[in-house]
């Protein structure tokens, strides 16, 4: 069983809570907030809108976008597919991530539309679809795609992940560059395998208490990030709060005070 088969029970448990929310202290960043079976939903529908584009199992995917429940919910939709999810920094120059995305072998990437507006005029020859991490509109490739549940044949009754392909626990689930302290940054896969493992002996380590509150500060295109400020939480049935803004000390300040994790 993988993380996400452990992470389905508990998001279906915890429908009414609220699972994640965007935060901008300056309010200067649009925000998005979901509960967990408002995130459910958005995963169903994504993972029906990434089979219609022809992403199946084993097919790279590549996220590179800050800090957003967008960005969670869009790893979780990979996930669901059983496709591998590229993790990027999204602060690298665009030449950087531009090599990055053509060495992942990315048949898809959700990006902010910000830097998207930078990458394009790279070549990006072997993505074949780009989607916006804002809105999950069609940025580049496919149109008319099923993304939200108004689309008739996205009905509730059809978004479901009860019925996630079968994996080899021991295939890659997921790519990430190291940031690198010398040299250009080099690519780690982790299995599924990995990836559970180390969700569930960290839970067991670090047991978060009811109505636990965590805040997101930390670059998600890292894996420290994507594991303890993203899926121990979720496991958890934490509240996740995504700080929107640079994590500079005033916001940080500011971001502590007013949501308070960890009490």
């Amino acid at each position: 069983m993988t993380y996400l088969e452990q992470l389905i029970p508990i998001i279906k448990e915890n429908y009414t809570k609220a699972a994640l929310v965007d935060y901008s202290p300056s309010n200067s960043v649009p925000c998005n907030a979901y509960t967990f079976d408002q995130m459910y939903q958005k995963i169903c529908a994504l993972k029906t809108m990434l089979s219609r584009m022809g992403v199946v199992a084993g097919d790279h995917v590549a996220l590179c976008g800050s800090n957003s429940a967008h960005w969670m919910i869009s790893y979780l939709s990979v996930a669901s597919i059983r496709a591998v999810n590229v993790c990027l920094m999204h602060s690298q120059t665009p030449e950087m991530l531009a090599s990055q995305i053509d060495f992942s072998d990315a048949k898809v990437l959700f990006v902010d539309s910000a830097i998207w507006s930078c990458l394009q005029t790279h070549q990006l020859d072997k993505v074949h679809i780009v989607v916006s991490m804002d809105d999950w509109s069609i940025l580049r490739g496919a149109t008319g795609q099923c993304l939200l549940v108004e689309d008739a044949s996205c009905t509730r009754e059809n978004l479901s992940l009860d019925a996630i392909p079968d994996v080899d626990v021991n295939a890659p689930a997921q790519l990430c560059f190291t940031s690198s302290t010398s040299g250009n940054p080099k690519c780690v896969v982790a299995s599924w395998k990995n990836i559970t493992a180390n969700m569930l002996h960290v839970a067991d380590y670090y047991t978060a208490t009811d109505n636990r509150v965590m805040l997101s500060v930390f670059p998600l295109g890292h894996t420290l990030a994507i594991m303890g400020e993203f899926l121990v939480p979720l496991y958890q049935a934490c509240t996740i709060y995504i700080l929107r803004e640079p994590a500079v000390p005033d916001t940080l300040l500011d971001a502590y005070i007013e949501i308070r994790p960890f009490e």
